[in-house]
């Protein structure tokens, strides 16, 4: 396992294991990146394509189109607030939401929440080993993800799977989890400024 400091946030391998994992980062709550977790994903291949405009990784838009385009997702928009403060959230259809994203002014906008794998018959990525659970006693559990396996149990209650889909510009505020729980998220693009941002959270 290798672990490199850049910054002030540590860099750990895909390799490190759970117990590594659980003592170094997890029990004491510090937060780390993790390179390499997205190598055999079907959707880091499948939803992302690289623009030949300027050579950067973006998010395959047709393709997510072809997908959740028939959906309704809520939209934020990042320079619009409310009377009393808040960004401005809209329900719109998620196919006016990708037409939108391709014309030349943005409006920072960006889809939140939105739960992709209630739409998909299988997950097109694979949970990484130090989040999937332990093994006690050699039985495999998913105790470090109740709050899901919960969630995903009991018909008609909320799971926190979410596809985060931006424009250039756009952004979530400094904030905490729902439930003061904790989560994992893995950027597919947006590395750089100015390329959209797609990300999945858990």
């Amino acid at each position: 396992m290798t672990v490199i400091k850049e910054g002030w946030i540590p860099v750990a391998q895909a390799d490190i294991s759970y117990s590594q994992f659980l003592e170094k980062y997890l029990r004491p709550l510090k937060p780390c990146l993790i390179s390499g977790l997205t190598e055999d994903w079907s959707v880091a291949r499948e939803w992302t394509c690289r623009d030949p405009a300027v050579g950067e990784l973006t998010a395959n838009f047709s393709h997510l189109k072809e997908l959740f385009g028939a959906e309704t997702g809520c939209v934020t928009f990042c320079t619009e607030t409310e009377p009393h403060g808040e960004l401005v959230q809209r329900d719109l259809p998620v196919s006016s939401f990708i037409n939108s994203c391709n014309n030349e002014a943005s409006r920072k906008t960006y889809l939140k929440d939105f739960h992709f794998m209630r739409l998909l018959t299988k997950p097109p990525y694979t949970v990484p080993n130090f989040f999937a659970g332990s093994s006690l006693a050699g039985v495999k559990t998913d105790v470090d993800d109740w709050y899901n396996r919960f969630a995903t149990s009991v018909p008609g209650t909320d799971d926190f799977r979410f596809l985060y889909l931006g424009e250039d510009g756009s952004f979530t505020g400094l904030h905490h989890d729902v439930c003061m729980s904790h989560s994992w998220s893995t950027s597919l693009t947006g590395a750089r400024p100015a390329v959209t941002k797609l990300t999945l959270c858990r």
